[in-house]
């Protein structure tokens, strides 16, 4: 169990907002910073998509606030992992420019009800490895989207404090089975251990203006500690379907030109067929060039 501070008065009340990362946090962030309050309106299974377009009673941000009483001073914002992995057809392949824009329409709606509250977003630990249902979402996945919950809190002035390295993962590397459900079954969802170690950086007490001595976790060695600070990494190369127009452009024409001389070449006889047999040997060649620069480069940052 957590341990917990005793409230004399809360300077700080905080409203949680979006998916079952939120959901699950429950009441651990008051239990690990002192003078805080907490209300909890996340709801699991949900979308920015729908926090971002108020699609539901339970996806409505004013309906949160006023429901949670109002007067909050801070929001934290679990959102954008269901966005990124339930979709089939686009499962960990959303451009990073497409999910920001998701995140953003999910900050203007908090905004438009308090243009005073502070906003803080954390996005999520690393994966501890490849969801089952979703096999394309490597550690590259997430650091994807890491960068664009990035690009979306710079451009609305709000505060990030990135924890995708806290459960011992990188932009490149999955995190430590030790800090999700299940004793590790769950690759997604974080446990209780966890959550104490997110809430206990230093950059989140002072993010939620938390006072008094933090909590102190379950395995404090394992994992991130309270003074980490991770690092994204790049941002992907552009997928093959970014780059296949260019490319896609030039193998055509390398094909249209292979079909003309094999065809002016049933004219012209044996001699213009021996030329035209050289040509083709070497287009070929070319052709395959442009096939590795535009499908290699991606399928190595998904490896």
């Amino acid at each position: 169990m957590l341990a917990q501070f005793a409230h004399v008065s809360a300077s700080s009340k905080v409203l949680i907002v979006g998916d079952i990362i939120g959901e699950y946090a429950q009441q651990a962030l008051a239990s690990s910073c002192g003078g805080c309050t907490v209300v909890n309106k996340a709801v699991g299974g949900t979308t920015a998509v729908q926090w971002g377009t108020s699609a539901t009673d339970d996806t409505n941000f004013a309906t949160a606030w006023t429901d949670g009483g109002g007067d909050f001073t801070h929001v934290w914002i679990s959102q954008l992992g269901n966005d990124l992995i339930t979709d089939a057809s686009d499962a960990c392949t959303m451009s990073q420019s497409a999910r920001s824009g998701l995140m953003s329409n999910v900050i203007a709606k908090v905004k438009a009800v308090s243009s005073t509250v502070k906003i803080v977003l954390t996005g999520y630990c690393q994966t501890s490895s490849r969801p089952t249902d979703a096999p394309a979402c490597s550690p590259g996945a997430m650091n994807t989207l890491a960068l664009a919950i990035q690009d979306a809190v710079a451009a609305a002035s709000a505060t990030y404090v990135d924890i995708s390295c806290v459960c011992g993962g990188s932009s490149s590397t999955y995190s430590n089975k030790i800090f999700f459900r299940d004793s590790g079954e769950d690759p997604l969802h974080l446990n209780n251990n966890s959550y104490c170690k997110v809430w206990t950086l230093n950059s989140l007490q002072s993010a939620f203006s938390c006072t008094g001595t933090p909590a102190t976790c379950a395995n404090p060695g394992v994992g991130g500690s309270p003074t980490t600070i991770c690092t994204l990494g790049p941002p992907p190369p552009p997928s093959s379907t970014e780059t296949g127009g260019a490319v896609g452009s030039e193998a055509t024409y390398i094909v249209t030109v292979v079909a003309a001389l094999a065809i002016q070449a049933v004219y012209m006889g044996s001699d213009a067929t021996y030329i035209v047999a050289v040509m083709v040997h070497w287009l070929s060649k070319l052709f395959i060039c442009f096939t590795i620069v535009a499908y290699l480069p991606p399928i190595l940052w998904e490896a």
